[in-house]
């Protein structure tokens, strides 16, 4: 089952993944990138790696030649996720600047890699019947019931 949070305030932040440009490329940028990564980047950014992996990586997308730093931060999102366990210092990913087409992917390899996700937005995919736990107290298995409870928390934080 997933585990989600809508705030970072359970975590030591110095454990949370959590400005994902950055981390994608300090450190992910460098990983050798498999097959999945290479289809990830086709079916979000429609990017392919033209040249070897650094920090000036060409890639070529819909729009011409660019490096690999400049993908969409949810693109880079679930790509740091892939790659959380050689990102030994990270407990679990902020995602909630990854936007909806790439966030039902995301809730995919988190729950398969047992890393739980903080995510603060109400912009949701369809969860086709997948459980999550939100903050340690609730399983929810639909989007309304997950939007519902991510408003609450906005409103918690309008009562501070």
């Amino acid at each position: 089952m997933l585990k989600l949070y809508t705030d970072r305030s359970k975590f030591d932040k110095r454990r949370v993944l959590f400005n994902n440009d950055a981390v994608f490329n300090a450190y992910t940028h460098k990983k050798k990138f498999d097959k999945i990564d290479h289809a990830l980047m086709l079916k979000y950014d429609g990017a392919v790696i033209v040249g070897k992996n650094d920090i000036a990586t060409p890639v070529t997308t819909k729009y011409g030649f660019t490096d690999i730093t400049k993908l969409s931060t949810g693109l880079k999102t679930l790509l740091n996720l892939r790659n959380m366990n050689a990102l030994t210092q990270y407990d679990v990913i902020d995602i909630t600047e990854a936007g909806k087409n790439v966030i039902s992917d995301i809730f995919s390899y988190a729950e398969q890699m047992n890393i739980p996700v903080i995510l603060s937005h109400a912009d949701l995919p369809k969860l086709d019947g997948q459980s999550i736990l939100v903050n340690d107290a609730k399983e929810v298995t639909e989007e309304l019931e997950l939007f519902q409870l991510i408003l609450e928390r906005w409103g918690d934080d309008e009562k501070d």
